[in-house]
């Protein structure tokens, strides 16, 4: 018999929301969906397109509001466009926090986590919200993937555990840096994408 821990249980009830039948469109699919042996799992890979999907339709409905001005400076993001990012902030909190209880660091592209770290400060759920002037419009990415999956941790030789902090990202690879206690020496790790293609297996040797 399989033993599930807590952390696995919480994480199989967050992804379980999107297995329901409310269709992904396939472009999303096809861009996350990957050969068994990169290591995602079907359900994390569902909910990576489900959000990918409905944040660049909520972002691209904002660059247009942005643009088109009215009675506020940086224009007028509509009441429900406005909960809906917001709740898709919030899947993104609930995705990564789930995820790192099981040992896995959520990664997000640049461009999109600038939105979900700012946007909160000035979205409302009621009455729509004003864009703050000067909002810089979102660079969106409707051909490659914008989240993917890292270790959230590193066992050492001596089987002591340390913390992997994201430092930034290539075309092939995740960076990270932990700190080795035995020689408070900081290091880096880098990490081949799991959507790399054969290029970026030779530029980055496992």
């Amino acid at each position: 018999m399989t033993v599930v821990s807590p952390a696995e249980r919480r994480l199989e009830r967050v992804l379980r929301q999107y297995n329901s039948d409310e269709p992904v469109d396939q472009d999303y699919l096809d861009m996350y969906l990957t050969p068994p042996s990169w290591g995602l799992d079907a359900p994390v890979e569902r909910a990576f397109a489900s959000i990918h999907e409905r944040l660049d339709n909520e972002l691209e409905f904002l660059n247009q509001k942005a643009r088109s001005g009215g009675p506020f400076a940086g224009g007028h993001f509509n009441a429900d466009n406005s909960r809906r990012l917001l709740n898709l902030i919030d899947e993104v909190a609930e995705l990564r926090a789930a995820l790192e209880k099981v040992g896995k660091s959520l990664t997000v592209s640049p461009e999109y986590q600038r939105v979900l770290d700012t946007a909160k400060d000035w979205l409302v759920d009621s009455g729509g919200s004003p864009i703050p002037e000067g909002f810089a419009p979102v660079v969106l990415e409707k051909y490659d993937t914008i989240f993917g999956l890292a270790d959230a941790a590193i066992e050492l030789s001596e089987h002591s555990r340390v913390s992997l902090v994201p430092v930034g990202e290539g075309s092939f690879a995740l960076v990270h840096k932990f700190v080795d206690p035995n020689y408070d020496i900081t290091f880096a790790r880098k990490k081949l994408k799991s959507t790399a293609d054969d290029r970026g297996r030779r530029a980055v040797p496992s």
